[in-house]
């Protein structure tokens, strides 16, 4: 789990426990609970699409102390996403 600026570390590790792929008012009705995030920005996230994904987070394993993404991983942001 990377978290953004002005962090920009990465704080720890999780599973993916499955994949919830539906159409987007439905995915909303599923995840509203657990998003993390209100109507507005998941209606702005998915703007334009018919059918979203979500992912169900396993365990959770939170680093007692943030990684560097550069100095330990050798890469540096902006990045899509990258497999540590």
């Amino acid at each position: 789990m990377y978290i953004t600026n002005p962090v920009g570390q990465v704080a720890g590790e999780f599973s993916v426990k499955d994949i919830i792929t539906d159409d987007v008012d439905a995915l909303w009705d599923r995840t509203e609970k657990m998003a993390g995030i209100d109507r507005k920005v998941f209606r702005e996230y998915f703007a334009g699409r018919d059918v979203g994904h979500a992912i169900v987070i396993g365990s959770v394993k939170r680093y007692k102390q943030p990684l560097d993404l550069q100095k330990t991983y050798g890469v540096r942001p902006p990045q899509s996403f990258v497999y540590l």
